[in-house]
Parts: structure tokens; C-alpha cells; sequence
């Protein structure tokens, strides 16, 4: 089972808003909230809307949803069985999280070189089946690489795309927006 059904339509951001600034990185502590934020617009009272889900990967915390800056919403069924059942399979649940440790704990490091940059990309892109493509944006200032995004296909040659910059890792597909933001040729 692959993770990509949380990222057909949608996006996921991982983070944890505190990794990388020079703190205590201890994935243990219960005060690190390192967590899965995945925004998609979903379709509530006939209308299509902005909903931003935090799933905790560290935690037992709760799953939490946010509808148009509303905290004290219900995660949509659909939603919640779409991540349960991503996430269901606890060998690959795992692997997972097992991969994103050390990606996480030298966060400010990942983008050193190119190559570690790179490899960050490919062991989080094996999670979600996704194949590379020649498709690779640098962006550099003043020689230091300060963000890496490789698209990807699937079996279907749909794309999608992962961008790693100091701040997060960002999976998504490719919209309209994004293609053109990025340059990214079909």
C-alpha cells in the first residue's frame, strides 16, 4: 500500500514549524509536535472549501481540522477514512516515519549539497510509489542551494512533485498554478 492517495488533489506539508531553528530536536518530547499538515478543498454545506488537516506522527495527539479558520470543525468522513487507511498499514506507517527521523533531525543540513538534497527526495518519494522524471528545479542564491523540486509520475503519468527548501518538505500534484509557478512541462 502506498501513501499517495493522501496526495491525489491535495497536499501535504511536513513539518514541525520549530525543526531547524537551532532547538533541541527530541522526537520524543511531548512538546514536539512534528506532524503531517494536509490541505485540500473539500466539498462542506455545497460548498467547496479550504480544509487544512494536522495528522501527528509523533505523538498521540489527535487528528485536527481546520475549516476556513474554523478549530472546532470534524474532519469529514471521507477525509478520515482516507488517511486511516493510509496510514493503516503499520509495517509501512513505519517505514515512514522511520525515514522522515533522520530527514527531520538535521533538517538545516538537507540542503548542503545537491545530492543530499536529492536523496532526501528519493527516500521520501519511494512512500507514495512515485517515479522521477527529468524534471528537476534548483533554485540557488549566492551559490547555496535554497530549495529542490523534482517531479514525479505515476504509473498513469499523472504528476506530482516534491519541494524540499529550509522550512519543510511539500508533496503534492501538479495543478494549473503550480505548472505555471514552476515552470513544469507536461
Amino acid at each position: 500500500m502506498s501513501l499517495r492517495p493522501l496526495i491525489n488533489n491535495q497536499s501535504l506539508i511536513i513539518d514541525d514549524h520549530k525543526w531547524g531553528a537551532k532547538e533541541e530536536k527530541n522526537w520524543d518530547k511531548s512538546s514536539t509536535d512534528v506532524h503531517i499538515d494536509k490541505k485540500t478543498k473539500y466539498l462542506i454545506d455545497g460548498k467547496k472549501q479550504d480544509v487544512r488537516i494536522r495528522i501527528p506522527i509523533n505523538s498521540d495527539r489527535n487528528i485536527s481540522v481546520e475549516i476556513k479558520r474554523d478549530r472546532n470543525s470534524e474532519v469529514p468522513s471521507r477525509l478520515r477514512k482516507e488517511i486511516i487507511e493510509a496510514f493503516e498499514n503499520k509495517k509501512k506507517r513505519d517505514a515512514f516515519i522511520k525515514e522522515l527521523i533522520p530527514i527531520l533531525e538535521n533538517f538545516s543540513s538537507n540542503l548542503d549539497s545537491l545530492e543530499k538534497a536529492e536523496s532526501v527526495l528519493k527516500r521520501i518519494s519511494k512512500h507514495f510509489d512515485l517515479d522521477w522524471t527529468s524534471q528537476k528545479i534548483e533554485n540557488y542564491i549566492r551559490g547555496s542551494l535554497l530549495e529542490l523540486t523534482q517531479v514525479y509520475e505515476d504509473e498513469n503519468r499523472k504528476q506530482y512533485y516534491i519541494t524540499l527548501d529550509r522550512n519543510k518538505i511539500k508533496i503534492s500534484d501538479v495543478d494549473r498554478w503550480t505548472r505555471q509557478r514552476k515552470n513544469i512541462r507536461r
